[in-house]
């Protein structure tokens, strides 16, 4: 904060401090009248803003949140909480001139704008505006609270973009100096980041500044299904990743499911998985020969939150709710006849029935004929997921089955459905898995 005058003597431009004629700058105007003694260096006024949004879960009803009885929030209700702190006066090499609680008398306005369509969807409102107090009463009272609600058809989808602002006035009541408190980084039309956006510079046509986002549904997730718990409503970051957690740990509830999905995941295992991916090989629905011909390559599976950014791997997989979808996926591998090992003398037929597929094939004496073996208590997994895009009617052999705990299988299916619902994985809605 700073303005410059000429200097009589000299005729050069100097720093001006207190003698400035410019008095449309506030924060100048206040920082001479916080300083004991007139100044002619460039003071900064400091302070630390912190945004927090919370967004709910809605309850089995819709009717109202998850662990909410009797708060009256709503599952696409939102509240945001701007916090102004950590203030002082600091000198050019930033040291603090003067504390913040030696600070008073400056009028500091936090806002919450939400730009009109088509920036944001229709239905996302605040009643809180503009909120404003004293830089001393910010220092005893640091937040404020403001309420946002989202009037979504049922069901329906809307997402609303958010502006959380400081903002300085002048004495006359003309806005003076605003301060977006969110990233002010500029994405190009490939929705690619090419800079920051800086006061006084345009933005070209088609770029646009990046803002917070949010998804709010009124869908119900989990219902028809006694296993998940339904939850219906609620709103999402949409710049979060959503990341589905399973380990290979004894004692946790599907190790030998979260073991296979490891193994998938790997590309220096996975082309040891069946079904084996080799140049030249079958096409669906005979399957891969099962021995090892030493021809076998690495699988691009995706959805490992673990990969490098940018590799196949890292690549998210994406829920599909189409019963179709699903069905096509598993009909790849299994409930359809198939000829395995074909061309030899001898063709092994597999019959048109629900109980044949790949698993049975390719670990038949390691796990169906075994000693002790019953099938019922062994279910045919895969990877990625039959209710994904990803899944194996997609690709060609880069997907992976393995003959496991049917109980395990059940159980990571009905963990996987609550993730969806908990964490509002719609249709097409990306995410990720994680080994522990």
């Amino acid at each position: 904060m700073n303005d410059y005058i000429e200097d009589e003597s000299s005729g050069r431009l100097i720093k001006a401090g207190c003698k400035s004629a410019f008095k449309k700058n506030p924060i100048l105007n206040w920082a001479c009248k916080q300083m004991a003694e007139p100044f002619d260096e460039d003071l900064a006024l400091r302070f630390r803003a912190t945004v927090v949004i919370h967004s709910y879960l809605g309850n089995a009803t819709g009717t109202g949140v998850v662990s909410g009885a009797g708060t009256g929030i709503k599952p696409t209700d939102m509240k945001m909480f701007i916090q102004l702190d950590d203030f002082a006066l600091i000198g050019e090499d930033g040291q603090v001139i003067k504390p913040g609680n030696q600070l008073n008398d400056l009028p500091i306005t936090t806002r919450l704008y939400i730009p009109d369509p088509p920036l944001t969807d229709e239905g996302c409102t605040t009643g809180d505006g503009e909120k404003k107090k004293d830089i001393s009463t910010w220092q005893s009272s640091p937040f404020d609270i403001f309420n946002i609600r989202t009037n979504i058809d049922d069901p329906g989808v809307v997402t609303c973009a958010f502006h959380p602002e400081v903002v300085f006035y002048t004495e006359s009541g003309s806005e003076w100096l605003r301060l977006p408190l969110f990233s002010q980084k500029v994405i190009d039309v490939r929705g690619e980041w090419v800079g920051v956006a800086r006061e006084g510079n345009g933005v070209p046509a088609g770029w646009k500044r990046w803002m917070p986002h949010f998804r709010c549904d009124s869908l119900a997730f989990g219902a028809g299904d006694p296993q998940v718990e339904d939850r219906v409503g609620g709103c999402i970051n949409t710049r979060s990743k959503r990341v589905f957690v399973m380990s290979t740990k004894s004692g946790t509830e599907f190790p030998e499911v979260a073991l296979h999905i490891k193994d998938a995941l790997n590309p220096a295992t996975n082309k040891s998985t069946y079904p084996p991916k080799r140049p030249g090989e079958f096409e669906v629905p005979n399957p891969p020969k099962k021995a090892i011909l030493g021809t076998e390559q690495p699988k691009r599976i995706p959805g490992n939150w673990a990969a490098p950014v940018g590799s196949d791997a890292g690549e998210p997989l994406h829920r599909t709710t189409s019963d179709e979808k699903n069905t096509e996926n598993r009909l790849v591998f299994s409930r359809r006849a198939f000829v395995a090992d074909r061309g030899n003398e001898k063709d092994y037929q597999w019959p048109d029935d629900p109980s044949s597929n790949y698993c049975k094939y390719y670990q038949w004496e390691e796990k169906y004929t075994a000693p002790g073996a019953r099938w019922k208590d062994l279910n045919c997994d895969e990877y990625p997921f039959a209710a994904t895009l990803e899944g194996a009617a997609s690709t060609e052999w880069d997907f992976s089955i393995r003959a496991l705990n049917a109980k395990q299988n059940r159980d990571q299916g009905n963990a996987l459905k609550r993730f969806y619902a908990e964490f509002r994985v719609g249709n097409e809605n990306s995410f990720w898995v994680m080994i522990e």
